[in-house]
């Protein structure tokens, strides 16, 4: 009868040498980060040609975050550079969608709930007309804040 004992070592991939990384190679991940964005591994790669042969997209990342955390001081400037662009980028798309979209939107819908809170009061002043108790339940009740648009698309719905 034959046995077979099965090791991990015969199924895992095979593993690649650590070496440490050259001062070539840091320049040439540096140079790459100025050029595309770090994130842009494969971009990355793909531009510093034989230098970086042998080094993954996750080695780069591995690599740039170890430099982060040292403060290199050219990935800081880098990453300031990339957070000040994103930040260019997000007003132009501001200014060119009229200003702040979000606090316009919150600005109707709340325009909306206070017609509908003065319909819907004046429709039920007549039915609360002389009953006191109903009132002092309202008044000791906590404010809630008026429901979204969303909210009450979605409660339409369901009815």
């Amino acid at each position: 009868m034959l046995h077979v004992v099965l090791t991990p070592f015969l199924f895992s991939t095979p593993c690649v040498q650590r070496r440490k990384w050259t001062q070539e190679e840091v320049d040439a991940l540096l140079a790459g980060c100025r050029i595309h964005k770090p994130g842009h591994w494969a971009q990355i790669l793909h531009h510093a040609g034989s230098v970086l042969t042998g080094r993954t997209q996750v080695d780069l990342k591995d690599k740039w975050r170890n430099l982060r955390k040292a403060n290199h001081p050219e990935v800081l400037a880098r990453e300031a550079e990339v957070a000040a662009a994103d930040a260019m980028t997000a007003m132009r798309h501001e200014v060119s969608n009229g200003g702040d979209t979000e606090l316009q939107e919150e600005q109707e819908e709340e325009q909306e709930d206070k017609g509908e809170e003065a319909r819907n009061g004046a429709e039920e002043a007549p039915e609360q007309a002389g009953n006191g108790a109903d009132e002092a339940a309202e008044a000791a009740m906590p404010e809630t804040e008026p429901e979204s648009r969303r909210t009450r698309t979605r409660k339409q719905k369901r009815k």
